[in-house]
C-alpha cells in the first residue's frame, strides 16, 4: 500500500504544474511574436533571397 502524499506535498506539486503551465504559455507566446514578424518580413520583401552552399 502506497503512502497518501501530505498537503504540501500536493501543494509543491500543483505550483510546479502551475509555474510548467506558465512557462508553456510563455513559450507559445514568443512562438506566435516570432512567427508574426518572420511573416511581416517574408510577405513584405521586395528583393530576392538567395541562399549557397559552398562545393
Amino acid at each position: 500500500m502506497t503512502k497518501k502524499p501530505s498537503y504540501e506535498d500536493l501543494e509543491k506539486k500543483i505550483q510546479a504544474l502551475e509555474q510548467a503551465e506558465n512557462e508553456i504559455q510563455n513559450t507559445k507566446e514568443a512562438l506566435k511574436k516570432s512567427e508574426e514578424r518572420y511573416r511581416a518580413i517574408i510577405e513584405t520583401q521586395t528583393e530576392l533571397i538567395c541562399r549557397f552552399k559552398p562545393d
